[in-house]
């Protein structure tokens, strides 16, 4: 491995099946333990580097190192210490410092970030190189006209059903993380974050001051006609922002979902 894990290609990909493996589940179960214990917080950066962690150990152990030692050996090659004793020949263990995976996971979180946005785009350039994806979007806003012309008249059932297709995109994102549980449950991701972070973004900095502020009976900017049309446009706008964000949070969890297969039932 080298010795600086970024250069390499850091998006999950599954393990060659079809190489050598020599380490049990126990063996892959202790290495995730230290990475637990070095507080990798994100349950799908901490399977990228568990992957790179038993690639490494099985590679040194195919060389003739024991478990121990490959291990010792691939820990130091992510820059971490092993000394009890600074400085010293006075005993070694994993847990002394864990400052390598640390910076790991913070360079990781932001290429992550970085790959969120490429993928969105890449999807959302997929999502409207279809008919279907300009009739979701047609769809969504002229039933936020609707409801906005006719609030007054519309019953609460229908609100209600109005409100619940909105979220609908929303919902998928819990259906999806429901399917992948058995190793989500009480775990952090990174990809879940940026979801949500993104998905209130354009909500709480676009379309709520434009709901407020730029309201026919507090300013004289727009006719309440185009207020209708503008907020109608950017409901349906956010929607489909929302359904392209889950697109790739769904995409994403399968392909750490492989990655679980591929390593071992945590």
């Amino acid at each position: 491995m080298n010795s600086n894990p970024e250069e390499e290609n850091m998006t999950p990909t599954p393990r060659n099946i079809n190489s050598t493996i020599t380490l049990t589940s126990e063996q892959v179960k202790s290495i995730d333990a230290l990475l637990r214990h070095h507080d990798i917080k994100y349950w799908d950066v901490r399977l990228e580097l568990l992957d790179h962690i038993v690639t490494k150990v099985e590679d040194l152990m195919n060389d003739g190192q024991s478990f121990d030692t490959a291990l010792l050996e691939a820990h130091r090659n992510f820059g971490n210490g092993t000394k009890r004793v600074w400085n010293t020949h006075i005993g070694q263990s994993l847990y002394v410092d864990g400052s390598g995976y640390q910076k790991f996971m913070k360079r990781r979180t932001r290429r992550i970030q970085r790959e969120f946005f490429r993928r969105w785009w890449q999807s959302c350039q997929a999502f409207y190189g279809r008919w279907s994806g300009w009739l979701i979007t047609l769809f969504y806003g002229l039933l936020a006209y609707y409801l906005s012309v006719n609030k007054e008249n519309v019953t609460a059932p229908v609100k209600i059903i109005v409100f619940l297709i909105f979220m609908l995109p929303v919902g998928m994102s819990f259906f999806y993380g429901i399917k992948y549980r058995r190793f989500m449950v009480k775990k952090k991701s990174i990809y879940l974050d940026q979801f949500f972070s993104r998905l209130l973004f354009p909500f709480l900095l676009i379309i709520n001051p434009v709901v407020l502020f730029l309201k026919p009976d507090q300013l004289n900017v727009l006719s309440k006609q185009q207020y209708l049309w503008i907020t109608s446009i950017l409901l349906a706008l956010w929607a489909v922002y929302v359904i392209i964000g889950n697109n790739v949070y769904k995409d994403a969890l399968k392909r750490y979902s492989d990655l679980y297969q591929k390593t071992v039932n945590l």
